[in-house]
């Protein structure tokens, strides 16, 4: 969590929090489909370059649980928009990686103070079933990776010290870097060689996967959003 979350969460009258969906399709060719809820906005909200579709949906179960099971929410979409009609009808979701972006609403591309690094930690989860559909809506369970069904460890590569996030690569011909299917949350301006040693060229940032380049990254005393297993003894 950035430290202009901390701050504003801080004072005595916030700016609202705009939760942000993305589902990514690109392993059916599809890119990444971007919403928000439409009852907080009637036009597309624009986050980092991207615009979010505004569409009549009802998300629960996000919050943390101190019972020690893994959160299972679920995401209620109304199939009456014609965007979401056609996605649910082509597209078998299930297994599709989503996320869910939670940020103040100053800063939106078109806020008081735009700053797409200043979101609460993301969460990611994986669309796992479909537990119901009418005329007109249709309900997703989602879960965590590590929690799908039918999925058992050690179907899943336990890797000590080698995260499993896909990280951003810069695109020459745009002088931009490209975010299409990446799962890594990592945006920031301090460029890092897969040695982890300093470099000045975005197109010379690459992430060697260790801990300590994600500690590099976010910093050594934040939540870190590595994907894989520090407190294995193997592997």
């Amino acid at each position: 969590m950035s430290e202009i979350i901390t701050t504003t969460s801080q004072m005595a009258e916030q700016p609202t929090i705009v939760t942000l969906f993305e589902i990514n399709l690109t392993s059916k060719n599809q890119g990444v489909f971007r919403f928000c809820n439409s009852i907080d906005f009637d036009q597309p909200v624009k986050y980092n370059g991207y615009d979010y579709l505004p569409l009549p949906i009802e998300a629960e179960g996000f919050s943390l649980s101190g019972q020690g099971t893994i959160k299972r929410p679920t995401l209620r979409l109304s199939t009456v928009d014609l965007s979401i009609r056609s996605l649910v009808v082509k597209t078998k979701l299930n297994g599709m990686p989503i996320k869910r972006i939670r940020i103040h609403s100053d800063n939106l591309d078109n806020g008081d103070d735009p700053n797409p690094f200043a979101t609460y930690v993301i969460d990611y989860f994986v669309i796992d079933r479909r537990t119901s559909q009418t005329k007109d809506t249709v309900e997703y369970e989602l879960t965590s990776e590590f929690d799908q069904e039918g999925k058992q460890i050690p179907g899943w590569d336990i890797l000590k010290n080698a995260c499993t996030h896909i990280y951003r690569s810069y695109n020459s011909d745009t002088g931009q870097f490209d975010y299409e299917g990446v799962t890594c949350p990592y945006m920031g301006t301090e460029y890092l060689d897969s040695f982890g040693e300093t470099v000045f060229e975005p197109s010379d940032d690459t992430c060697g996967k260790r801990l300590r380049d994600c500690q590099e990254r976010f910093g050594y005393d934040k939540p870190l959003p590595f994907k894989g297993f520090p407190g294995v003894t193997k592997r």
